[in-house]
């Protein structure tokens, strides 16, 4: 596989160097016959011919070697360009020694054709390989052909082989077919009572304790918690009556706590709600009572207030007459200091029949 990704690779890249190679031949060509023409000489024009003439050889030769696809002829034509060359480069010698910029101009042109005509890394060797790639290739092919057909007759004769074991396996197969049907029939005469039968019993062992079973899980959907399942037995479906019974008993059991329960908080409820109505009406009392109370305060600090401004009066008096009234002063002093120590208590009682208000309010608008 690899062989001929290379070998297609390979060709590809002839083909791109012979393309280059046609472009090029008449562009040098053509630029010779321009300088020639320009120099205007004839020893020039001859060494130009002669030039020429050897590159055509060689060209031709090249150009047939590239067209064929035997590799021998290519391999001969490869040899005689090898000769021919000689004669090629001794007039390209010739050639630049009278056109000595020759070199510079067309020299890389002259190379190129010398490589591809005669190199082992020029076209024409490329194309030498190519084509002995493909005749390898086709080589391989041809005896990949035969080792095929050899396959495939080799082949055939298995097949010949594996069809008559295979008829005669087929032919066995039918016997013991035959035999086994007949086998088989007797054996279905026998079974087949006896799966009736069986399948009858495990039925019935089956289908009664299912019965009882959804007859109780429906009354007990239906409210009716005092059916039980009436089935005894050591199998499963003893087993699944008594977790049947086990349960009903369980929730007959649960229904009845919450009842009692549901009762208990009936009568809880009623008590507090009996409670809850006599302390609202004993907060109705207590609060109209601390409304009078709080009603009652306020007159007697306005009461106390009238009774300090009229003592202020009597101290202004008592000090207008002090001077006429030495004898007394001391007394009234005293009265005096009496009278400013009963103005701070009434003052002290106002302060706290305003704070008695203030809850009374405060536990009103609680019990509202």
């Amino acid at each position: 596989m690899n062989d001929n990704i290379n070998y297609l690779e390979d060709l590809q890249a002839v083909k791109r160097s012979t393309n280059q190679l046609s472009v090029m031949l008449p562009q040098l060509k053509k630029n010779l016959s321009d300088k020639v023409a320009a120099l205007n000489d004839d020893y020039i024009r001859w060494a130009a011919e002669s030039f020429l003439n050897a590159m055509a050889v060689i060209e031709l030769n090249t150009l047939e070697g590239l067209n064929t696809s035997q590799s021998k002829k290519v391999s001969v034509i490869l040899k005689r360009n090898n000769k021919l060359i000689k004669n090629f480069l001794s007039a390209t010698s010739d050639l630049e020694e009278e056109i000595p910029e020759l070199r510079n101009d067309m020299g890389h042109q002259i190379d190129q054709f010398v490589k591809d005509s005669t190199k082992s890394d020029g076209v024409l060797a490329a194309h030498l390989k190519v084509t002995q790639d493909n005749e390898a290739i086709a080589q391989r092919v041809s005896e990949t052909s035969v080792q095929i057909t050899e396959a495939i007759t080799q082949l055939s004769s298995i097949n010949d082989i594996a069809n008559a074991q295979v008829d005669n396996a087929s032919e066995n197969a039918n016997k013991m077919l035959e035999a086994s049907r007949i086998q088989l029939i007797t054996a279905m005469v026998i079974v087949i009572p006896l799966a009736l039968l069986v399948a009858w019993n495990v039925a019935s062992s089956i289908k009664q304790p299912l019965n009882l079973l959804l007859k109780t899980l429906k009354a007990a959907a239906a409210g009716d918690m005092t059916e039980t399942v009436k089935y005894q037995s050591t199998n499963e479906f003893g087993q699944l009556a008594d977790s049947a019974n086990s349960m009903m008993e369980q929730m007959r059991s649960v229904l009845n706590d919450i009842s009692e329960a549901a009762e208990s908080l009936s009568n809880v409820s009623n008590g507090n709600s009996t409670t809850l109505n006599t302390a609202k009406v004993e907060l109705d009392n207590q609060r109209q009572e601390t409304a009078s109370v709080a009603a009652a305060m306020t007159e007697m600090e306005q009461s106390v207030r009238e009774v300090a401004k009229s003592a202020n009066i009597t101290l202004e008096k008592v000090m207008e007459v002090e001077e006429a009234a030495n004898s007394g002063r001391q007394v009234m002093s005293n009265n005096i200091t009496t009278t400013h120590q009963l103005s701070e208590k009434l003052e002290h009682s106002s302060s706290v029949i305003g704070e008695v208000d203030s809850m009374s309010n405060s536990i009103g608008s609680i019990l509202d």
